[in-house]
């Protein structure tokens, strides 16, 4: 009904049009202070003096941005000279202003705040004077208070403190709360690290989890330090090893674990991939020397089981004349339980990997990098330092692929 108005107005001689400006800034005043839910048509019709229309019962919100897109029209058929001496805002100025986004205005614009079309700086502007802007601004709710409006539904929907929540969109918290699930951060990030080390391709696990490249990475970054964290716990270390006259085997082994408990310890949830790497590539070759250690009867390794803990545990020792006494307490029934196992391969990365599933040159590079039968695993970043970040991520890709449960068929 208001269209066939507008398209009247804009058919008018001037001045009946600028009349109607006049009385269209009179009518957005009202109806926008108003209370009523609906407007009649009539009454608006009068007003402005124009013909004969069936009259109708239209809603206030829609009155008022219909009204203002007549007055923004008019004014574009006849735009004014502002006066220099009052200052007038563009609709990037006034969100500036406001603290807002420039969308807010544009919605300002539908309930009641109008914008004309006037000569400012030589240029023709949609512009509203700032006296009229404060008075908008003051007959407005308070808008100080910005961020989460639910501040008792966000305390409960926050996953480890409240204080945690003014992080979380408010849309996500509506839609948890709509399915009546907690975010589980935890989980988000275990699932990410097994995408990974499956070797599923970065933008599927994107598109599949819905989410951004930065956020798969972060929360592949945090679940890598996680479970290297754990593995050193399991297997704690109390001090730097005091050993002389040891084998290789112990030595390499004992000075290893050290190094990987000091990098692990130094590792936070948003340590560079570098220093995970490099703690993950210092276990491996940890767990490689540790089976080489035992090679002699149940005794001896039993015997030799129990001085590689008090050797972790920051004992100083001399290895043969202890070991003596080890095999001693052994052959005496004082023997303490032991494995012979690799105990950090299996959980790490790349654990597994079928290398004939490889090409040529990835499947060197997964066995010079997982260590043979008697070479030991060398460092993933000396490995692959010819090649660029990108070839990095998809080689080790292909080559978590070729030991997690989806590899390809041989």
């Amino acid at each position: 009904m208001l269209a066939v108005l507008a398209r009247e107005l804009g058919l008018a001689p001037a001045r009946i049009r600028r009349r109607a400006q006049m009385v269209l800034r009179e009518l957005v005043h009202e109806c926008s202070t108003s209370t009523v839910p609906f407007l009649r048509l009539d009454p608006i019709r009068e007003r402005l003096q124009l013909g004969q229309a069936t009259d109708a019962l239209l809603a206030r919100e829609a009155v008022v941005a219909d009204l203002t897109r007549m007055l923004e029209q008019l004014s574009r058929q006849n735009p004014h000279h502002v006066d220099s001496e009052e200052e007038y805002l563009t609709q990037d100025g006034l969100a500036l202003h406001a603290g807002v986004h420039v969308r807010t205005v544009r919605r300002w614009r539908d309930q009641g705040l109008v914008f004309e079309w006037s000569q400012c700086h030589k240029k023709l502007q949609l512009v509203v004077a700032r006296p009229i802007a404060d008075r908008f601004l003051e007959s407005r709710p308070c808008q100080n208070s910005r961020g989460f409006r639910h501040d008792d539904e966000v305390k409960r929907l926050s996953l480890l403190d409240p204080e945690q929540a003014k992080h979380i969109p408010r849309e996500t918290l509506r839609r948890w709360k709509r399915q009546g699930k907690q975010r589980d951060r935890a989980r988000e990030d275990r699932a990410a690290g097994f995408a990974w080390r499956w070797g599923i391709a970065a933008h599927r696990w994107n598109i599949h989890a819905d989410i951004s490249d930065d956020t798969r990475r972060r929360r592949v970054q945090r679940d890598r330090v996680r479970r290297v964290q754990q593995i050193n716990a399991s297997h704690p270390v109390a001090a730097a090893p005091r050993v002389s006259g040891a084998p290789e085997a112990v030595l390499q082994f004992v000075q290893n674990r050290w190094v990987a408990h000091e990098m692990i310890l130094a590792l936070q949830p948003s340590s560079p991939f570098d220093l995970i790497v490099e703690a993950e590539d210092v276990l491996r070759r940890c767990g490689w020397w540790y089976p080489k250690c035992f090679v002699g009867t149940a005794h001896h390794d039993g015997a030799l089981a129990a001085l590689l803990s008090a050797i972790l545990a920051g004992e100083s020792v001399r290895f043969a004349g202890r070991l003596r006494i080890e095999v001693e307490r052994a052959q005496h029934g004082i023997v303490r339980p032991w494995d012979t196992a690799d105990p950090f391969g299996p959980l790490l990365p790349g654990f597994g990997c079928r290398r004939e599933l490889l090409p040529d040159d990835l499947g060197t590079l997964a066995t010079r990098w997982l260590g043979l039968e008697k070479e030991p695993p060398l460092s993933w970043l000396a490995l692959c330092s010819d090649r660029g970040r990108r070839g990095q991520a998809e080689a080790l890709r292909l080559i978590l692929r070729a030991s997690g449960p989806f590899r390809p068929w041989a």
